[in-house]
């Protein structure tokens, strides 16, 4: 299929900028959440000065992602998969 673009390479820039963006967001969460996880979770996060409901609904949500993740595996797998598009900067 192709797809019409009037600057194909101003394209690939874009697409470049917007997976490394997201590839670098999904890597600094997965950072969060080791260090959350590793340093006692909800009871960091009290310690904090976090609402204990707050910090265990976090730890709940960032804490499961992890390189295990089924949706953590399947993102990078599409990210790895348009490596061809830009580069892989």
């Amino acid at each position: 299929m192709s797809v019409n673009l009037p600057n194909s390479g101003l394209y690939q820039a874009q697409l470049g900028q917007h997976c490394t963006a997201f590839r670098d967001a999904l890597d600094a969460l997965m950072k969060d959440a080791q260090y959350i996880n590793g340093n006692g979770g909800t009871e960091l996060l009290v310690n904090l000065g976090i609402d204990a409901t707050d910090a265990q609904q976090i730890v709940s949500t960032i804490g499961s992602v992890t390189s295990e993740n089924s949706v953590v595996q399947m993102v990078t797998a599409f990210i790895n998969s348009t490596v061809f598009l830009w580069g892989g900067q």
